[in-house]
């Protein structure tokens, strides 16, 4: 299978286009679902969150406070960017700007869904149990302390005989659907973001919370301090923070447990929500877009900077334009529409619109430009940067980078999408009728994280392996491929 963010170069006849976007990013195959798990996956029809990760058929990604983790292909997890409390589950506390080694996961272990808070990264394994790491003071990982670890441990206790279906991770909490749909939530608790009628913090999961009578969860998103949650019934409930009305309850004040479903309109329910620091969005059924709470960025995107408790009119998206899938950051979202094309609005002090500006805005513009003839297929916002999958598999991302979250080798800030190295100067060294024979490409940008996989035979050669000479290239030099028949 060729690796769709490493370098895709088809020999002999034809090079495909580049996509070594990412240092060291190999194809992903996470299975998350946006909305639940705030992991992303590729855009559905209006199907799921996307606040705090990306998942499609070629990449799984969860964007936490200033870092990033990525389920890779064979379900491995690398992680890049902040690591002052071991969120890269790298056995250190060191930050990096690129992706390093496979975090080791337990023997034999794979990751199918992944989700990072500020300081924590949580994954569910592929035999659903739940494994967590990094920062731990208010008890977020779930193992019965509250002491940080750089390296994921024993897998949590969720219950006799219980697992995890779907994750979700707060700033400093993290809730879990079960595979029996029931919801347990564990870690800090001062606004009752847990939902367990309590606000005290807890470090293990708990009793399930009470989501109404015979109720159960779909799909849950968590913020930094409130939590939402799409029931069977496709109603929304929402718990904790309720500073500026980001609850949607058309109060103010917090609650502890989930309240009534929240209005979304006469005979509208929810398909998928998202969730920033203290402002909620979410897809309605007609695909329409409406949000609500804290607005002094132009968050909810209804050109005004007017906070507001309770859902209001659609926001306007553009002529007939409606969305498939969402995601919040602090205060900022973006919205991948019916086109495939991506929008943006709110804050954009680091770039996080993707606008080529930092200036805010308080309603969709254009869609930025993520390429000649490039659309996007999943989209994630966490914290102050944003990052897409991209209709040819490749990945990017734009914003704060004062961490190295980007991924992308530097720690500069990005007001737009990385835009793909391209090769030149392509040199054949030996005739192609000869083998083994040298093929020779001339990078003029740094290119790291290729493998033999990346190279495939353009059809006129069968039965062919690649080898490469070195896994990474300066910007300048020339990769050399030999091709054995």
């Amino acid at each position: 299978m060729v690796r769709r963010l490493g370098l895709i170069v088809a020999l002999i006849a034809t090079l495909l286009p580049v996509g070594a976007l990412i240092p060291g990013l190999e194809s992903a195959v996470s299975a998350s679902v946006q909305a639940t798990t705030t992991s992303t996956t590729a855009a559905t029809p209006a199907n799921d969150d996307v606040s705090s990760s990306v998942a499609s058929e070629s990449v799984s990604l969860a964007l936490g406070g200033s870092h990033t983790c990525a389920i890779f292909e064979l379900g491995t997890v690398k992680c890049w960017g902040w690591n002052s409390s071991g969120q890269l589950g790298n056995g250190t506390n060191t930050r990096t700007n690129t992706p390093g080694a496979p975090i080791d996961l337990g023997t034999n272990r794979t990751a199918k869904t992944i989700t990072a808070g500020f300081r924590h990264t949580c994954a569910i394994l592929d035999d659903n149990t739940v494994k967590c790491w990094g920062g731990n003071l208010t008890g977020q990982l779930g193992n019965e302390t509250n002491t940080n670890t750089d390296t994921p441990g024993a897998p949590i206790d969720l219950g006799t005989g219980r697992t995890a279906k779907t994750i979700t991770a707060g700033a400093s909490h993290t809730c879990a659907i079960l595979d029996n749909n029931t919801v347990k939530c564990w870690g800090g608790n001062f606004f009752g973001q847990l939902g367990n009628e309590t606000n005290t913090d807890t470090n293990t999961p708990g009793a399930p919370i009470n989501l109404g009578t015979n109720r159960t969860a779909i799909k849950i998103t968590a913020g930094d301090n409130h939590t939402c949650a799409i029931l069977d019934d496709n109603t929304v409930k929402c718990w904790g923070s309720n500073t500026f009305g980001r609850l949607g309850n058309e109060t103010n004040t917090d609650t502890n447990k989930p309240g009534a479903p929240i209005n979304l309109g006469t005979n509208r329910t929810a398909k998928t929500i998202t969730v920033g620091t203290i402002h909620t969005c979410a897809i309605l059924d007609d695909n329409t877009v409406k949000c609500w709470g804290y607005n002094r960025f132009g968050q909810l995107g209804n050109e005004t900077n007017t906070d507001t408790n309770t859902p209001g009119a659609p926001i306007n998206l553009g002529t007939n334009r409606t969305a498939k899938t969402i995601t919040a950051g602090s205060h900022h979202t973006c919205a991948i529409l019916d086109n495939n094309t991506v929008k943006c609005w709110g804050s954009n002090t680091y770039g996080q619109l993707g606008n080529g500006t930092n200036t805010n805005t308080n309603t969709p513009g254009a869609p930025i430009n993520l390429g000649t003839n490039r659309t996007a297929t999943a989209i994630s916002g966490r914290s102050s940067h944003t990052c897409a999958i991209l209709d040819n598999g490749q990945f990017t991302c734009w914003g704060s980078n004062n961490e190295g979250q980007l991924g992308n080798g530097n720690r500069i800030d990005s007001t737009v999408p990385y835009q793909f190295p391209t090769l030149t100067d392509v040199t054949p060294v030996q005739t192609p009728f000869a083998y083994p024979y040298v093929l020779k490409f001339r990078t003029s940008d740094s290119i790291y994280g290729v493998e033999s996989s990346d190279f495939t035979n353009a059809g006129t050669a069968s039965n062919c392996t690649y080898e490469l000479e070195y896994d990474s290239f300066p910007s300048n030099s020339d990769i050399v491929v030999t091709v054995k028949c």
